[in-house]
């Protein structure tokens, strides 16, 4: 089973990604992408 560390780094880049697609403005991109991934966890 992966740790939470890895699975964080190996889906980080691609959530940021997804989310500055959808909102246009990276400030919320970085804001919600932490949260984004812990909740899909």
């Amino acid at each position: 089973m992966e740790s939470f560390e890895e699975v964080y780094q190996k889906y980080l880049k691609e959530v940021y990604c997804f989310l500055l697609r959808l909102s246009g403005d990276r400030e919320i991109a970085e804001e919600l992408t932490p949260a984004d991934i812990c909740h899909c966890i």
